[in-house]
């Protein structure tokens, strides 16, 4: 690489870092907004004078109608912010596979000098380094898109089908229900995210030879900022239709482990199916703290 590609990597990158910042703390001030309205409104109704007496029931109705559309006003900026991070992710990554394909032509010509006996060894691996390097950069801004993806769109899942789910009498224990949105298990066993996580990812591993996916892992940050309380909980980005889906609900079937299973995706997004291990979440009014 070039000292120019080195110094367009390093600006680009500082770039990334500084959206990222902001991603990060324009959504941690959007939730202390939220906070301050929901309790500022309490506040602000019982100062503010009013020339005929309301009820209680009309106060409480009040209240619930302001902290659910600032709820959706915070939800929607941060989804804007995502997209606004996505998006220098989207220019990063460019700019990272045409790292990939000029080391690429570059190891080609080095390895005919190489066999010519113009070249050390040294230097032709130093360069299959720097493709190594630059192919590292392209599949970690990829996953850090997949992440923001995943995340907002099973949390909006949850967050819609959850309210469906709530209109209706919980299952008792042991009962599986299965709608056209989701299938949900009221497992009996004591789930805990502690103890329990560990042996689902060993099942996971042991029954597909791979890691257990999990987008994620007990309280995120999209979870506080949407208002869901998700702290003994994870969630695992597999379709409940896919083989992997069918194995894993059946195994924490077998264990009696809770789960809430969301076939619904979000409209132009191939994401949103998962799998929520644990006791389906809800609302909460404050931050939690996140892992």
């Amino acid at each position: 690489m070039n000292h120019e590609a080195t110094r367009n990597d390093t600006e680009r990158s500082t770039r990334y870092i500084r959206v990222r910042f902001v991603w990060s703390r324009g959504a941690s001030v959007l939730l202390f907004v939220l906070v301050f309205q929901l309790v500022g409104t309490h506040t602000l109704a019982q100062k503010r004078k009013s020339p005929t007496p309301t009820t209680s029931k009309e106060k409480k109705k009040d209240e619930k109608t302001t902290a659910a559309e600032a709820l959706a006003a915070s939800r929607d900026e941060f989804i804007r912010l995502t997209n606004e991070y996505k998006k220098s992710l989207a220019e990063l990554l460019t700019f990272y596979e045409k790292n990939v394909k000029q080391a690429e032509e570059k190891q080609t010509k080095l390895q005919e000098l190489y066999a010519q006996g113009l070249l050390a060894k040294r230097d032709l691996d130093a360069n299959a380094k720097e493709i190594a390097d630059a192919k590292a950069k392209v599949a970690e801004a990829q996953k850090q898109m997949q992440m923001a993806d995943d995340q907002i769109a099973e949390t909006l899942v949850e967050e819609k089908t959850i309210e469906q789910a709530a209109q209706t009498p919980p299952p008792r224990p042991g009962k599986l229900t299965r709608t056209t949105a989701y299938i949900r298990y009221n497992g009996p066993a004591a789930w805990s995210l502690a103890s329990g996580a560990l042996k689902v990812e060993s099942f996971f591993l042991q029954k597909f030879g791979r890691q257990l996916p999990i987008s994620a892992f007990g309280q995120t940050a999209v979870h506080n900022r949407l208002g869901f309380d998700h702290r003994n909980a994870m969630d695992v980005p597999v379709n409940p239709n896919s083989t992997e889906g069918q194995a894993l609900m059946a195994y924490l079937r077998a264990n009696g482990i809770p789960f809430f299973a969301f076939y619904m995706a979000i409209p132009g997004s191939a994401t949103g199916a998962h799998i929520h291990i644990g006791q389906p979440s809800h609302r909460i009014s404050a931050p939690l703290a996140t892992h």
